[in-house]
């Protein structure tokens, strides 16, 4: 767990510093913003069901996610380029920017880019694997654990267990559930509100909205660019943050056991090392 926490934290800063010549390239060969993040949802689109439904379907298939973001990729590529090819000039060099980038061929290769690996990838799961209850998917998660630090004994007193600290006593599926019923019908609820917030609310009033004023889209546009500057803040400088904190942690665990330790062990490794 600690290995995939700084994996994490590392690929978060890589990947984040890696944006920025990217980002020079573009705008030096003056692709528009705009267009590239419609474009991506094209290509990555088919992978938003297959990645949503293996938190929670246990008849979801490793074969059916490569199938749905594979297919469903090819799918929306293939909708965008055509949808774009029946405008006029079609797919010319001239013309190839601002056909790709008209507002509903854009949103055909999108939707169907979901959808489509949505559907690819449910009905290959259900192809390539027998349905199976809900307690025999929940055994498998017994493999999954660290056994120095495991997981039994981690969440003891949220689980309730008296004896969390031996490997066999571990909950079951229903007391599990019980326990986090609240906690999964709260992140439910959040998903669903903040999805109606941005899908259904936010469109909403910007339909109702007039042209801005000189005054409104300044404002617009200072609160764009503090929302982006506190976001690539916090994913740039969090993860340093955690990981000197990490080790910072891992310092003291270690000079505390050094301190800890008898005075003869000491001298016998200060010796040793001597020697």
């Amino acid at each position: 767990m600690e290995y995939c926490n700084r994996l994490k934290n590392w690929s978060l800063i890589i990947c984040s510093f890696a944006l920025i010549p990217l980002t020079i390239i573009l705008d030096i060969l003056g692709i528009k913003l705009g267009w590239l993040y419609l474009v991506m949802g094209v290509l990555v689109g088919s992978a938003v069901i297959p990645l949503s439904l293996s938190m929670f379907w246990t008849r979801l298939t490793s074969e059916g996610m490569i199938a749905g973001a594979v297919g469903g990729c090819i799918a929306g590529l293939a909708t965008w380029l055509g949808l774009a090819s029946r405008l006029p000039n079609g797919l010319g060099a001239g013309s190839f920017y601002q056909n790709t980038g008209d507002d509903y061929t854009m949103l055909g290769g999108n939707l169907v880019s979901i959808f489509a690996g949505g559907f690819i990838c449910v009905t290959v799961s259900y192809c390539t694997k027998p349905p199976l209850e809900i307690h025999d998917i929940w055994d498998y998660t017994y493999d999954i654990d660290n056994p120095l630090h495991p997981w039994a004994e981690t969440y003891q007193q949220d689980l309730g267990l008296a004896e969390g600290n031996k490997l066999d006593n571990r909950p079951t599926f229903l007391s599990v559930y019980s326990k986090f019923k609240s906690s999964a019908w709260a992140a439910i609820g959040a998903s669903l509100l903040l999805t109606f917030i941005l899908v259904v609310v936010w469109p909403a009033a910007m339909t109702t909205a007039q042209v801005f004023s000189l005054n409104v889209f300044s404002g617009w546009i200072a609160m764009m660019i503090t929302w982006v500057t506190l976001a690539v803040l916090f994913i740039t400088v969090a993860p340093a943050m955690e990981e000197i904190r990490a080790a910072f942690q891992a310092y003291k665990a270690t000079h505390a056991e050094v301190a800890q330790a008898p005075a003869s062990l000491t001298n016998g490794a200060a010796s040793t090392e001597k020697f």
